[in-house]
C-alpha cells in the first residue's frame, strides 16, 4: 500500500503561513499570490472546521488543531511547541498524532524498513 501525503489547510491557515513567508522569511508580494494560488488549488484541501478545540496554550494554534480533526489527517507536523506540549490526556482525546518533521520522517523510515 503506498502512503499518501497531503497538505490540509482553511482560510485561517493559508493566511497564517502567508504572513510567516512574508514577514519572517520576507517572500516578495508576487511570489506569495502564487503560493496563496497554490493553497487554494488542487495542491492542498480547504477543509471547513466542524468542532472548535482548545488545547493548545496558545489559542492561536488552535485553528491547526481543528482542520487535523476536520481533515481526518494522520499526523499534525509542527515545530510549534504550544501543539507539541499539549498534555498527554488531551492528546489522547485526538485521532491523530502530533509530531515535529523529524518525528515524521523518522516514523516513515520506519515504516518503509518494516515492509
Amino acid at each position: 500500500m503506498k502512503s499518501q501525503l497531503q497538505l490540509v489547510v482553511n482560510p485561517a491557515i493559508i493566511e497564517e503561513f502567508l504572513t510567516i513567508m512574508r514577514e519572517l522569511l520576507g517572500i516578495p508580494e508576487e511570489l506569495l499570490k502564487k503560493w496563496k494560488h497554490r493553497f487554494s488549488s488542487h495542491h492542498a484541501d480547504e477543509v471547513a472546521v466542524r468542532q472548535r478545540l482548545a488545547l493548545s496554550r496558545d489559542p492561536k494554534d488552535n485553528v491547526f488543531l481543528e482542520v487535523a480533526a476536520a481533515g481526518k489527517v494522520d499526523f499534525l507536523i509542527t515545530n510549534d511547541l504550544d501543539l507539541l506540549e499539549i498534555n498527554e490526556a488531551d492528546k489522547r482525546q485526538l485521532k491523530f498524532h502530533i509530531l515535529t518533521p523529524e518525528q515524521f520522517l523518522a516514523s516513515l523510515a520506519n515504516q518503509s524498513g518494516s515492509q
